[in-house]
């Protein structure tokens, strides 16, 4: 139904020349709400979702090395603060508290720290199958935005700010992953 409605969106975009027939006409086929907000100001924040597909697999290789983590049992129940990343991925991202909980395995631990930002992704299978790993919990730490520390520190600018220069910035600085997957302590479990 998205896709119909975006096509058909997209149609009366491009085939209507005058404001008022593309309003008359998003009226008679679409059902229109207003965002109104929250806050006391009505402000409205819309946000992108990005759901990657990565290439993964469900057993550790040389090739497979990086792990996404199911929530450990008991999760619920531990106490706060909650470890820091370092402490349940371990150093390298491989596993520290949370060894035992790999659901996947992935080639590059950027991708691991990113699907953990995003919260979901597509993961294909080296035998074509695509299974979709969703948030299932987190550690109680605030999200810190690795992006915006790579950015004060003068690695990146802000016209840089996106998931394609943070992929480039650390294939050329792998030195300096661990570093600032450490600036976001929040461990996003599927």
């Amino acid at each position: 139904r998205l896709i119909r409605s975006l096509k058909r969106f997209r149609e009366l975009l491009l085939s209507t020349s005058e404001l008022d027939t593309f309003k008359n006409a998003l009226r008679d086929e679409f059902l229109l709400f207003r965002s109104i907000g929250r806050s006391t100001t009505r402000d409205v924040l819309f946000t992108a979702y990005c759901e990657p597909e990565v290439l993964a697999s469900r057993t550790p290789s040389p090739q497979f090395q990086y792990p996404l983590f199911g929530t450990p049992d008991g999760f619920s129940s531990w106490p706060k603060p909650h470890p820091t990343r370092s402490v349940l991925e371990g150093s390298d991202g491989r596993g520290g508290l949370l060894r035992g909980k790999e659901l996947f395995f992935l080639r590059d631990r950027f991708d691991a720290l990113f699907i953990q930002i995003q919260g979901s992704s597509l993961l294909r299978l080296p035998n074509g199958e695509l299974r979709r790993v969703g948030f299932a919990a987190a550690t109680e730490h605030p999200f810190k935005s690795i992006v915006a520390a790579l950015i004060k520190d003068g690695h990146l600018s802000k016209e840089e700010a996106d998931a394609n220069s943070l992929r480039r910035f650390f294939r050329e600085h792998p030195e300096l992953l661990e570093q600032y997957a450490g600036v976001n302590n929040r461990v996003v479990m599927f």
